[in-house]
């Protein structure tokens, strides 16, 4: 689930951080959360984390406040703004011209995870293109007679160095996850390789940052309250609502998987980073406009 160190939330007096809080706190009882008390959650982890309108991802060089990708293009156009593409979508005019947002910076909530996004969705391309000790080779690391554990770990530390605030101990717990996943019950290095050349075979690796993204916002929540409410309602009661936190945002996710996968993209060029950039938008996103 993850592993609360208690660090002090820099959103914490963010606007509607108060009703986050209470939302979180009032839902920790020990029964199942509704859909609707899940997403009003999610939404209020948005608006708490985002500001409600920012941070601003970049779109064919055009700054797009993170809630116009979702709502203003559209679900059928979605993929168009994951990839960059608004040649087809019809609102390049509309993607440039949010008033008061050019220029304007990211919150420094999602920098941790999007850095981290970039480096695993390379790694796990050259996997694929080539073999795990070549992938590993090109981060200057050897992993000739070490264990699964071992390789795991090396990768780990590569996508994401030291934990040190809320929002690397976030993208550090959610890239342990998402690892454990690709590698499970793998045996050997070459057991390895083959899961995570199947696995961006039969996903692709935008699908596998989406889930990633899911756990990143999912361990911003788990950070930010479980040591706190484990103390004021017991673990018994904690374990439940964050089961069901972590089961919306996966239902949530079902919006974004059922697009088409992204196809030939160089996930260690200069446009991957603005590709993931969207990726994390629409995750963001499909909490904001889920419908079960």
């Amino acid at each position: 689930m993850g592993t609360s160190k208690n660090y002090k939330a820099s959103i914490k007096g963010e606007p509607q951080w108060g009703s986050l809080s209470s939302a979180v706190t009032r839902s920790c009882d020990g029964d199942d959360i509704s859909s609707e008390e899940a997403q009003n959650i999610m939404n209020l982890y948005f608006n708490v984390t985002t500001g409600g309108d920012a941070p601003i991802v970049d779109v064919d060089n055009h700054t797009v406040p993170l809630s116009t990708t979702a709502s203003d293009l559209g679900n059928s156009d979605r993929r168009s703004s994951i990839s960059g593409d608004t040649s087809n979508t019809g609102q390049k005019n509309n993607l440039g011209s949010s008033a008061g947002s050019r220029g304007r910076k990211a919150r420094s909530v999602g920098k941790a995870g999007r850095k981290t996004a970039k480096r695993l969705a390379g790694f796990l391309s050259a996997v694929s293109s080539s073999s795990l000790y070549q992938a590993f080779a090109e981060i200057r690391l050897d992993i000739t007679g070490k264990t699964v554990r071992e390789a795991v770990h090396y990768l780990l530390e590569y996508c994401t160095g030291p934990a040190t605030n809320l929002d690397e101990t976030a993208a550090k717990a959610a890239s342990n996850q998402i690892i454990d996943q690709l590698t499970e019950d793998a045996a050997t290095l070459e057991e390895m390789e083959a899961k995570l050349q199947q696995a961006v075979s039969d996903r692709g690796v935008d699908d596998i940052l989406t889930n990633y993204f899911a756990l990143y916002c999912y361990e911003h929540l788990y950070q930010m309250f479980y040591g706190k409410l484990v103390k004021e309602k017991g673990k018994s009661n904690c374990s439940s609502l964050f089961r069901n936190i972590k089961e919306f945002i996966y239902e949530s996710m079902r919006t974004v998987n059922l697009e088409t996968p992204l196809k030939n993209v160089d996930w260690k060029g200069t446009d991957a980073q603005k590709i993931i950039n969207n990726i994390y938008t629409s995750t963001l996103n499909s909490f904001m406009y889920y419908e079960g």
